[in-house]
């Protein structure tokens, strides 16, 4: 339980500190020639949700014991970034958080959030639509008894920005893993949590 408590805190404190230097950055890029300050929040959708809660339930199962859960398949996310004038942007992310809830003979609640650095590029970037592509790593941060051992990963991404109505949509893939552990209950396993995702934000 303690250990659980410190790494949500560390959740915590990295989206204050995103949020902190966000609120700061933006406010010095405005007015600046050169770039400009952006900062994206959103609700991605995560196809690996259900992979996740399948391997668990089998894990459980396959040793005899009952395991009833939901992996929530959409959580939030933002993105902070800079972008030059040219089209080069530079930034950070933070989530999608995913929250699972457990049942049965075991009951073992559980929160990652992966965070990450990658570089992108817009295309027709001073227009009223916007293509881009990203690319980077993340690394999720895990907390709970059955989910532990995060591993760095890929991430690439593209989407679209209306920016004048300040939507963005993105299609995305991250390859980072974490390990799933049952303790007694069943195997360990090491599995892609997020995969395939898709985000609705509103850009700043």
């Amino acid at each position: 339980m303690a250990n659980m408590s410190r790494r949500l805190l560390t959740v915590a404190a990295v989206l204050t500190g995103v949020l902190a230097w966000s609120a700061s950055a933006r406010a010095q890029s405005n007015g600046t020639e050169g770039g400009r300050f952006h900062f994206d929040v959103g609700l991605t959708g995560i196809t690996g949700a259900n992979k996740l809660d399948t391997d668990l339930r089998h894990e459980a199962e396959d040793n005899g014991y009952s395991y009833s859960s939901f992996v929530w398949p959409v959580g939030l996310e933002v993105d902070p970034y800079y972008t030059f004038n040219f089209g080069l942007g530079l930034g950070g992310s933070v989530g999608p958080l995913m929250l699972g809830e457990t049942s049965g003979d075991i009951s073992s609640d559980f929160v990652i959030v992966p965070v990450g650095l990658d570089a992108r590029y817009e295309f027709l970037n001073n227009s009223g639509v916007v293509p881009y592509v990203r690319a980077g790593f993340r690394y999720p941060i895990t907390a709970g008894d059955s989910i532990s051992n995060g591993q760095i990963g890929p991430f690439v991404g593209a989407g679209v920005i209306f920016t004048k109505i300040h939507l963005e949509l993105e299609a995305a893939y991250d390859g980072s893993k974490v390990t799933t552990d049952l303790g007694d209950f069943g195997d360990t396993k090491v599995v892609e949590p997020y995969q395939f995702m898709f985000t609705v934000a509103y850009h700043f």
